[in-house]
């Protein structure tokens, strides 16, 4: 399969997420996972998203569904259900549904999942999957950032972009001007960290986090002077 076939079938996996999932009695009403009670959020129905994907090799095509729970405690969750003929996967997302993209990035036969959700206004995750059979479903990535996440071909080989705030520049807020990137390229197993492409070094999840949080408390502190 060449770049543009490749990309057609993304296209395609990406416009079915768009289409309201008909059967709704494949999002549970209340569900178990990992020793947690959850109940469908029926307020999110409008983000709740689908799409058909032969992601084990079969040459039949699974269905996933993406869509929003609270727990006992009213915390927001976001999970990804995936069936297949004679299976169940359950997939804890980040807070709230975002985007189902498919597409056979190392040209097995089966489609890797690219599940997208979000947190408050701005923050993007990225979970990266692929199945392994018995040994069912396998994370190969998983980052978030209140910048930009991007999945896309560098020179046809697949690449994620996670944007950074640059903290040295004026307009230092996630809205403000180009990110710095971290940039992932797939070398045929994982996602790997490329340091020639990317302009900033690997920050963790909690350590951009805390960025954010030290920098509204400075421009606070700033105001009540």
């Amino acid at each position: 399969m060449n770049k543009k076939q490749l990309i057609g079938a993304w296209i395609t996996i990406s416009l079915l997420t768009s289409l309201a999932y008909a059967s709704e009695n494949l999002i549970p009403l209340e569900f178990q996972y990992d020793g947690r009670h959850y109940k469908h959020d029926e307020g999110f129905k409008e983000f709740e998203s689908s799409a058909k994907a032969d992601i084990n090799g079969d040459s039949k095509e699974e269905t996933i569904v993406m869509f929003q729970t609270r727990d006992d405690a009213d915390t927001p969750a976001a999970f990804a259900f995936i069936y297949g003929q004679d299976y169940e996967f359950r997939v804890p997302l980040h807070d709230y549904p975002g985007k189902i993209e498919a597409i056979d990035i190392d040209h097995d036969g089966k489609k890797e999942l690219f599940l997208y959700s979000h947190g408050g206004m701005h923050y993007t995750k990225l979970f990266v999957f692929k199945d392994e059979g018995e040994k069912g479903l396998h994370k190969l990535f998983e980052n978030g950032s209140a910048c930009p996440v991007e999945f896309e071909f560098r020179n046809e080989v697949p690449t994620i972009k996670v944007g950074r705030a640059d903290w040295n520049k004026e307009g230092w807020n996630y809205a403000g001007g180009e990110p710095l990137w971290e940039v992932y390229i797939w070398d045929g197993k994982e996602f790997v960290y490329d340091k020639k492409l990317s302009t900033t070094p690997i920050i963790s999840e909690q350590e951009e986090v805390g960025r954010y949080i030290d920098k509204i408390h400075e421009i606070a502190g700033q105001k009540s002077k």
